[in-house]
C-alpha cells in the first residue's frame, strides 16, 4: 500500500505530505528515538507517539516512508517546523499505536 492508501484506510490527518505514492514496505511501532533511527528500514511507516523535532530526524536517518502519530498526538512546534526536511509524510491517529499496528497488519500483511 502507498502512504496515500495507508493514510486514506485510517482515517488519518495528513500532517505533512511527502512523497504519499510511496509504497511502504513495513512497520515500526517504537517511542525510543534512537532505537527507531536504528531499526527502522528505509520505506517503512513508523508509529509513535514522541512529538518533539527529534522525530523528524530519525525519519529522515531511517528514510521512514512516513511517521504516524497515534493517540491523537500533536506534534511540537519544532516537528510541525522540521517535519519537510525529514523527507517523510506525518499523519495522525486518534488510534492507539496498538490499534493502529493491528490494523495495517490486517490490511496490508506488513510486519516489521
Amino acid at each position: 500500500m502507498t502512504v496515500r492508501e495507508i493514510a486514506s484506510a485510517l482515517g488519518a490527518e495528513v500532517l505533512h505530505e511527502g512523497d504519499m505514492s510511496q509504497e511502504v514496505g513495513g512497520v515500526y511501532v517504537c517511542d525510543l528515538i534512537g532505537r527507531a533511527a536504528a531499526r527502522m528500514r528505509r520505506g517503512d511507516a513508523w508509529i509513535t507517539i514522541m512529538n518533539n523535532r527529534n522525530v523528524a530526524a530519525a525519519a529522515k536517518i531511517a528514510g521512514a516512508a512516513c511517521v504516524i502519530l497515534a493517540d491523537g498526538v500533536t506534534p511540537d512546534a519544532e516537528l510541525a517546523r522540521d517535519m519537510e526536511r525529514s523527507g517523510a509524510s506525518f499523519l495522525r491517529c486518534g488510534s492507539s499505536a496498538y490499534t493502529l499496528a493491528h490494523t495495517l497488519h490486517r490490511l496490508t500483511g506488513l510486519r516489521e
